[in-house]
């Protein structure tokens, strides 16, 4: 299940399908052509993966990056461009050249303005525009293949260093260090489940050996440049994930303290108390609401499960028109995505403390609330092939602050209360490092987001139904929420093992927009039985419909 969407990390996949690259236009030579010797490249490998639904492949055996030959970058970009094609919405491009310019040994100065020249051309063609990206992609060490000279290397990092300030010098460029990737596997290939990374080994090229010709990697070897790609695209999920599931915990106690959902300490109205003792919902999944009225008691609440309480909110009445309200809450956000291949989880421990003073004005009545929160997040993540799993720790404060106008009105036996709302929220998240067997320790450094959002609605209570001993309670809302500010979020990211250095990571997010509509019903008889249900269904304009049925039955033998 992916909880963010693939590739830029914004909120809204749910499934390996759900990638928003569109097109993948790929620019290279051998290395990218969709298939070499029999081996199906990395860019087929993608699209196998479901990873972009197609692939527009320009890539020409022996090409070059720079324009002296018959096969160059330039060339590729030239039957582009008069094809029509624009990269266009959500649309990945990829650059990978250089090899035959090494081989060849090219004035590498021209070669590389040539590229630039191309990759510029691209650019301007749409690649960058948006939330696209182009990858420009670094060469492994060509000395190291059994069929070049090892002084090749010296050349290959040249090529590198180039590649590295193209991509820092222009936005929405990622450099792709496949150099360093394999300088890991050189040097330890059994942690690869390598045998053989020097010799040419055709027979077992899919499986234990790197090479299948003498310049070429086989199957195993483009296997893990689609996964280096793959990390590309997806290396935002951490922050994304945990941005998420902080979120989560965040919108349990808001439904907990702004729509009513609190449940009193008394089985019985409490509304001529001057201080009142409410416990603040059940510890349930993240995203799951938690139903009750006013003047449910503690004992229906806690029957299920034996579920503890999220918090407690101490109301006093300051006087006629005035009361204070101090809440302390816990709760837990969960979000997390899974492929063939890998596995993470990212899980947010919130505690908060919150404040919210009301204002009775006549019929109206204002609250303002503020809440600050220290995040724990405890992140997982899990190499399937290589049956490893990294884990790390880290740390998040939130602040928020909120202001709300609603007006109880009684018509046809029921409580009708119309509400607006306006909502500031600040969400940081600390530096953390977690271990990647491609790249070693990966540093995430500190983000921090934005968020302003509106919401209006409509709640109402029906009046008490009493059928013999049976007392029923009806209730329902219905509310539409909308962002005002929904900042992206910027994070450097440094690979250890990688020889790039630190790079930026833009997660872009979602702005949100959801119709929220709830029924509830309570059924009281006596002290035997309560049983409370509710039905929620969200309408979100990122993340599609969705349905929650719940259940809480209390029976007394």
């Amino acid at each position: 299940m992916f909880e963010v969407r693939n590739p830029y990390a914004t909120a809204s996949a749910r499934e390996v399908d759900d990638v928003r690259v569109d097109r993948t236009f790929v620019f290279g030579d051998s290395y990218s052509v969709p298939s070499h010797a029999g081996v199906p490249s990395w860019s087929t490998r993608l699209k196998g993966q479901g990873r972009t639904r197609a692939v527009d492949n320009f890539a020409v055996e022996g090409a070059t990056a720079g324009d002296t030959t018959g096969r160059s970058f330039a060339d590729q970009v030239n039957r582009f461009t008069g094809q029509g094609r624009r990269p266009d919405g959500d649309d990945l491009t990829v650059v990978y050249f250089g090899y035959n310019d090494v081989n060849l040994d090219l004035d590498r100065d021209a070669a590389f303005a040539d590229y630039r020249a191309a990759a510029d051309r691209l650019a301007a063609r749409g690649a960058t525009a948006g939330d696209q990206r182009m990858f420009v992609t670094t060469l492994t060490d060509w000395g190291r293949s059994p069929g070049a000279p090892a002084s090749d290397r010296a050349a290959v990092l040249d090529w590198n260093r180039r590649v590295a300030a193209y991509a820092n010098a222009r936005r929405n460029v990622v450099a792709v260090d496949l150099f360093s990737v394999f300088e890991r596997i050189f040097e330890n290939p059994g942690t690869f489940g390598f045998d053989d990374v020097t010799t040419v080994d055709p027979a077992n090229a899919a499986s234990t050996s790197l090479f299948v010709d003498r310049f070429h990697f086989g199957r195993r070897g483009q296997d893990i440049i689609a996964r280096v790609y793959d990390y590309y695209l997806t290396r935002g999920w951490d922050a994304a994930n945990s941005l998420r599931a902080g979120q989560a915990a965040m919108a349990a106690l808001g439904r907990a303290l702004d729509q009513g959902r609190v449940l009193s300490l008394a089985a019985t109205p409490d509304g001529d108390a001057a201080l009142r003792l409410r416990t603040l919902g059940t510890q349930v999944a993240a995203d799951e609401p938690v139903e009750g009225t006013p003047d449910t008691s503690m004992r229906a609440a806690l029957a299920a499960d034996e579920r503890r309480p999220d918090g407690l909110a101490l109301d006093l009445d300051l006087g006629p028109d005035w009361r204070l309200a101090l809440s302390l809450a816990e709760h837990r956000g969960r979000a997390g995505f899974e492929t063939e291949r890998a596995r993470g989880e990212s899980t947010v421990d919130t505690r908060s403390l919150g404040l919210s003073l009301e204002k009775r004005a006549g019929d109206w009545r204002a609250s303002t609330r503020m809440v600050v929160a220290a995040d724990d997040l405890l992140l997982r993540r899990s190499d399937l092939d290589l049956h490893q799993e990294s884990r790390a720790r880290t740390g998040g404060e939130v602040v928020q602050l909120g202001q709300r106008l609603d007006r109880p009105i009684r018509a046809m036996e029921t409580w009708w209360t119309p509400w607006l709302d306006l909502t500031f929220e600040r969400r940081a998240i600390d530096a953390y490092t977690i271990d990647n067997p491609y790249f070693g320790p990966v540093h995430h450094d500190s983000l921090a987001t934005t968020d302003v959002v509106a919401g209006l609605g409509l709640s109402a209570a029906v009046d008490p139904i009493v059928l013999g001993t049976l007392t029923i309670h009806p209730t329902g809302a219905v509310g539409y929420t909308r962002s005002l500010v929904r900042d992206d979020a910027k994070q450097g990211i440094t690979e250890s093992g990688s020889t790039l250095g630190r790079q930026m990571q833009v997660i872009e997010r979602d702005s949100i927009e959801a119709l929220d509509l709830m029924l509830g019903l309570r059924v009281v008889d006596g002290d035997a039985l309560d049983l409370a249900t509710s039905w929620v269904f969200r309408a979100d304009r990122a993340r599609g419909p969705a349905h929650d049925l719940h259940l809480v039955l209390r029976y007394r033998f």
